[in-house]
């Protein structure tokens, strides 16, 4: 509580000290959330609260559990959460994996594992934004899919080895099942509470947005910072704004690949505020999955450095 309220107080006195570096965040993060977040993410989230209310969860779970119980050692339970995490984009991973395991369909033990590997970003923005936009290069659609995808796999391997060696006796036991009585509550006025549901969901990712974008511009602002450094820093922080400073900076084609796979991998720790706030209501460990994000992104440089040097 006094580390927040520290944190508050610094905040308050940049606010005051810097206006229009605050007032620039703010914008920057804003637009970023009016003309990227909201159209990319709100059809997602409105369908993914539509599925749940209406039980179409379980259409998921026969559809695809078997699968991905099979690729990443889950339960079929966790068929929709994994799916949901590599087409909707980041948060809507995590807030399945949330939404699944306070529904008693998984443990925490592989809730936990599930953070680590299906939270990742969504197809639309690696082709629209990182490959069309900014790297402007459609060739590189293909290898960035398969860099992305095949280092969450091997994320995902490394990961079940460490959860299993730790919580091995209660990998598979749900705490309890979601019974069709449950299933067939009153569901009047359900799309109301869906889109009522989405757009909090909106305000609390455009809220740390704005929040990250500012601080963002302090940082960038430190004049004892070079252009390589607030390129890491803003993609550290932010993964869009950190995505665009890059490919307008003086490093080599190469070199670009190679850390636009990096942040978008890791996300930023704007995402990771995010992904915070829609799953520590359920216990969820936020360092573990900092821990996947930061593995996921090093596994994915490594073969990003690998395609640049031997087949770009």
């Amino acid at each position: 509580m006094k580390k927040s309220l520290l944190f508050a107080l610094i905040f308050l006195m940049l606010l005051f000290m810097f206006p229009s570096l605050s007032v620039k965040g703010a914008k920057e993060g804003l637009l970023l959330w009016f003309n990227t977040i909201i159209p990319t993410l709100f059809p997602f989230i409105l369908m993914t609260n539509i599925l749940r209310e209406l039980d179409g969860i379980r259409i998921f779970q026969k559809l695809f559990g078997r699968f991905t119980q099979k690729l990443f050692k889950t339960s079929v339970n966790s068929g929709y959460p994994i799916i949901a995490g590599f087409l909707c984009g980041y948060p809507m991973g995590a807030k399945t994996v949330s939404d699944t395991y306070e529904g008693g369909s998984i443990t925490l033990a592989e809730a936990n594992y599930l953070l680590t590997f299906c939270n990742n970003p969504s197809p639309m923005f690696i082709i629209n934004y990182i490959i069309l936009t900014n790297l402007k290069d459609p060739h590189l659609i293909l290898p960035f899919f398969i860099i992305i995808y095949l280092s969450t796999y091997f994320n995902a391997k490394i990961q079940y080895i460490a959860f299993r060696r730790e919580d091995a006796s209660r990998w598979f036991k749900p705490k309890n099942m979601i019974t069709t009585a449950e299933c067939d509550e009153d569901k009047s006025g359900f799309f109301d509470r869906c889109i009522l549901d989405s757009f909090e969901l909106l305000c609390k990712i455009g809220g740390y947005l704005m929040l990250f974008s500012i601080l963002n511009q302090y940082i960038l602002s430190l004049p004892m910072l070079n252009e390589i450094h607030k390129i890491m820093i803003s993609g550290l922080f932010e993964q869009t704004t950190g995505l665009a400073m890059l490919v307008q900076g003086p490093l080599d084609m190469t070199m670009k690949i190679v850390l636009s796979i990096f942040i978008t991998c890791f996300g930023g720790l704007a995402i990771a505020a995010q992904t915070y706030s829609v799953i520590h209501n359920q216990g969820l460990s936020i360092g573990k999955y900092l821990i996947g994000k930061t593995l996921h992104s090093l596994i994915a440089s490594i073969l990003a450095f690998l395609y640049v040097q031997f087949i770009y």
